[in-house]
């Protein structure tokens, strides 16, 4: 791939889903892990400023040099980010005025390239409408482990698309390169058989009743205490699950489950995940939604599980 990059004389689109230089900082010693005080989510290292940032509660820390915990000076970024990937990019090209380098992650406004010069592209999907497909000569999904391993049902499929989408744009000759520790993943052995993926997704749905097998509602709580959230969907879920019992309703609730981050918006938030039969939820997803308090949040057909 350094060398696809440094003999690069077209177009490189770099893909990375993650912000900043590093997505954790920790102790190699105590295993100390840089965390948001209020989510619990861990800081993003960005090394324009030296700055661990939360990307959910805005809230930022300086860079330490010793551990917070027990003094070691072993303190170590995990993680790439498009801050980090792009660095490389500009030290593998060691000063080559060639190409531009452009960075597109919703940080900072990327700047304007120059008309005509080739483009090292660096970016999460938000770059996607921006690579010029018939001038790009090499294509690298970085770090696509990360984005397998989320646990949302729809993760693999969403990589899937992306791969795919990608494949169905670039120009025939392109290089198209994907880093993994995980090749035996079904979603990258599923490439030259794409029926595969579907057999494999879909069984795996059924067995545990997910879309298309079922239909999927969401409701979610808030509040400002974290033990008032839970305490109120504990409550709504026997509350439904015994009427569910009596009234012998075709669907079943799952949770309830603190959803990620469990601190957005300055509230915790509490999910319960209502599963109802494919042909006939209409009508038992407006009976449930006639008993949710009006306090709560309903999504349905959900895009996230948890977050």
């Amino acid at each position: 791939v350094s060398a696809a990059i440094a003999s690069a004389r077209e177009d490189v689109f770099l893909f990375i889903q993650r912000r900043g230089f590093a997505s954790s900082v920790g102790c190699r010693d105590c295993g100390y892990v840089a965390r948001c005080a209020t989510c619990t989510q861990a800081y993003t290292y960005h090394d324009a400023d030296r700055t661990l940032r939360c990307h959910y509660c805005r809230s930022t820390l300086p860079l330490f040099a010793t551990c917070p915990t027990c003094g070691s000076t072993l303190v170590t970024l995990h993680g790439a980010g498009t801050e980090l990937a792009e660095k490389t990019v500009r030290s593998i090209l060691e000063g080559k005025n060639t190409h531009d380098v452009i960075r597109i992650d919703g940080e900072e406004p990327a700047a304007p390239p120059v008309e005509g010069r080739p483009r090292f592209l660096i970016g999460t999907e938000m770059a996607f409408p921006i690579v010029r497909w018939a001038a790009t000569e090499t294509i690298i999904f970085i770090d696509i482990d990360k984005q397998l391993a989320l646990p949302e049902f729809r993760s693999s499929e969403h990589v899937w698309q992306l791969i795919h989408e990608a494949l169905f744009r670039k120009k025939k000759d392109a290089a198209f390169y994907v880093q993994t520790h995980a090749p035996d993943h079904i979603v990258l052995r599923s490439l030259r058989e794409p029926d595969r993926f579907y057999r494999t997704d879909l069984q795996a749905r059924k067995l545990v009743g997910l879309p298309t097998y079922s239909y999927i509602a969401r409701y979610l709580v808030g509040h400002k205490s974290r033990e008032r959230a839970k305490l109120s969907a504990e409550t709504f879920f026997h509350k439904m699950s015994n009427i569910l019992t009596n009234e012998a309703k075709p669907l079943t609730l799952e949770g309830p489950f603190e959803t990620q981050p469990p601190f957005y918006r300055n509230v915790f938030w509490y999910t319960i995940l209502a599963k109802f039969d494919p042909v006939g939820w209409p009508d038992d997803l407006a009976w449930l939604n006639h008993h949710v308090p009006p306090e709560w949040k309903v999504d349905p057909n959900p895009l996230s599980l948890l977050q």
